[in-house]
């Protein structure tokens, strides 16, 4: 509780919220991409031979990987809550090790 007496609330989390974390285990960069409505909205990179990014998402949250340098789709994921709070997925980025 804060100083004053008060209590703070619990922050409120989504039974589907889920953190994730995505591998690059290809030889290659890749650019992340969350898929909007209408738009890509990009989220990091991942850099090659194991370079990571971990955010939390939601279920139904579909992700796209592009080639660093070329720009060509290397993979797609949604999120499924079913596969438990903490998740990892592997994604190759070209040049594979």
């Amino acid at each position: 509780d804060a100083l004053d007496g008060t209590l703070t609330a619990p922050r409120d989390t989504s039974p589907s919220e889920v953190s994730v974390v995505f591998e690059n285990r290809g030889g290659r960069g890749l650019e992340s991409f969350w898929l909007g409505d209408e738009e890509e909205v990009p989220v990091g990179t991942l850099d090659g031979n194991g370079g990571s990014l971990s955010l939390n998402s939601y279920h139904g949250h579909m992700f796209l990987f592009r080639d660093g340098t070329t720009g060509e789709v290397v993979g797609r994921h949604t999120v499924e809550s079913s596969g438990g709070l903490r998740q990892r997925h592997v994604v190759y980025g070209g040049d594979e090790l």
